[in-house]
């Protein structure tokens, strides 16, 4: 498996090419031995390798097991002081960015999340998307201004949840960055160029007044399943998770959040990329067990496709939010209140205010 050594065919090939380098340009810059012209034509496909695989890359090591434990239950108290004071301020959620459906006149990002969250003592966005120039429209037309941003939260290190951030470039420099500790070297100085203090999450803790994490999810490997953070923030009606991918899976981000909050999730918000591949059988005994979780809406979106973004719509018609790039969701304070959804297909300037 792992001999890279050319076959027949690939050395005679390479010593045909070889030879004509040679007579073509002579000197050291035409000598090249057959197996590396083998290699060379190999790698542009004029001949094919097929007895030779290169061997997995080494699993990379958990940083931490994602396990329930005391620290949820240290932040229960502040939580609770939070959603005390926060009970008479209404929240309001602007998805700048999402795969489809686009509504609010803002342009379609394939493959991408960025949601703003605002009411809070400071104004957050949880992920940039990919696209700067999307993500620099799309907030303009629906009212937004990048330069309000105070806070950053990345949930994972894939494109389309950082790379917009050169929207910032020349508008705004963010304050401070939430990303998860296992970000890498060149992640790090990209991200650095467009906020102040990058701040590396791997337990739970309170970000601010009114925004929490329940910390590092461990991925199953850096390219498809990487570790994520999750946002939890307060709300009058109770806590809102987002979870942009939930690679890990929504129901360990779901028990996660009850047993910091001690209340039951109002709005579940996110993808749910693990079942990007699940067949019927499959789908079905996730969403049974989703079920059990009991949120109060579902915003399914971003990764969230087809069967499995459509599957809340045909249980819980009543607790499913329309969800997609553009969308605003605006939560109510005082008595016990269902969100307003806003998702017109024409543009939509208001801005958001508190009263």
């Amino acid at each position: 498996m792992g001999n890279t050594r050319p076959g027949r065919s690939r050395r005679l090939w390479g010593a045909i090419v070889g030879a004509f380098l040679v007579a073509a340009g002579g000197g050291a810059a035409g000598i090249i031995w057959p197996a590396a012209a083998a290699r060379l034509l190999t790698r542009v496909g004029i001949i094919r390798q097929p007895h030779y695989v290169p061997p997995p890359p080494p699993p990379r090591p958990r940083t931490r097991p994602w396990t329930l434990g005391p620290e949820l239950e240290a932040l229960a108290d502040r939580y609770a002081a939070d959603q005390e004071r926060l009970r008479e301020t209404p929240i309001m959620l602007t998805m700048i960015t999402d795969f489809r459906p686009a509504y609010n006149g803002v342009r379609l990002e394939r493959q991408a999340f960025s949601l703003l969250v605002e009411g809070l003592e400071r104004v957050v966005l949880v992920d940039a998307g990919m696209d700067p120039k999307i993500l620099a429209h799309n907030a303009r037309v629906l009212g937004k201004s990048l330069a309000d941003v105070d806070v950053l939260i990345i949930s994972h290190l894939h494109p389309d949840h950082y790379l917009g951030l050169p929207a910032f470039e020349g508008v705004h420099r963010i304050p401070v960055a939430y990303v998860p500790i296992s970000i890498g070297r060149e992640e790090l100085d990209f991200v650095s160029r467009y906020v102040g203090e990058v701040r590396r999450v791997k337990a739970p803790a309170r970000l601010l007044p009114g925004l929490y994490t329940t910390g590092l999810a461990p991925g199953k490997d850096a390219e498809w399943d990487p570790d994520e953070i999750d946002a939890v923030i307060v709300s009058p009606q109770g806590p809102i998770l987002v979870v942009p991918c939930a690679h890990a899976g929504r129901l360990p981000h779901l028990d996660h959040a009850r047993r910091l909050t001690g209340r039951r999730i109002y709005i579940d918000l996110g993808g749910y990329c693990p079942l990007r591949f699940a067949d019927d059988a499959g789908l079905d005994a996730e969403w049974e067990r989703y079920k059990q979780r009991d949120p109060a809406y579902v915003g399914f979106c971003h990764c969230a496709r087809g069967r499995v973004r459509t599957r809340p719509e045909r249980d819980w018609p009543a607790r499913s939010l329309k969800i997609g790039g553009g969308t605003i969701i605006r939560v109510p304070a005082g008595p016990a209140a269902a969100p307003t959804v806003i998702s017109e297909p024409g543009p939509l300037t208001r801005p958001f205010t508190r009263d």
